[in-house]
């Protein structure tokens, strides 16, 4: 990848390989995956079950935007397109359709 094709992103959670979202279908909110407290959690988060430990994620979220923290990992970013989960690239894509 050469620089032309790179783009520096915001240091905010929501651009962070850690960050996920805080509900199914994406949200303004989200966790992060590097809390430890979230282990016994991650595999059935990443298979979409909220349920599993909707108190925590509760106590835990956080809004996207925030300024990130120093264990930020950034998302890679290829031409202009990040790499997003579906769901969170389908909400995008129906505010973008909104204006």
């Amino acid at each position: 990848m050469n620089n032309a094709d790179h783009e520096e992103l915001d240091a905010v959670c929501g651009n962070c390989n850690h960050s996920f979202p805080a509900e199914a279908g994406g949200s303004i909110f989200g966790i992060c995956l590097k809390d430890p407290e979230f282990d016994p959690y991650i595999e059935r988060l990443l298979e979409n079950d909220f349920a599993c430990c909707a108190e925590l994620i509760g106590r835990k979220r956080f809004l996207v935007d925030r300024q990130a923290c120093s264990d930020f990992d950034p998302i890679e970013v290829v031409g202009d397109e990040a790499e997003l989960s579906p769901e969170l690239t389908a909400d995008i894509q129906a505010l973008a359709a909104k204006g």
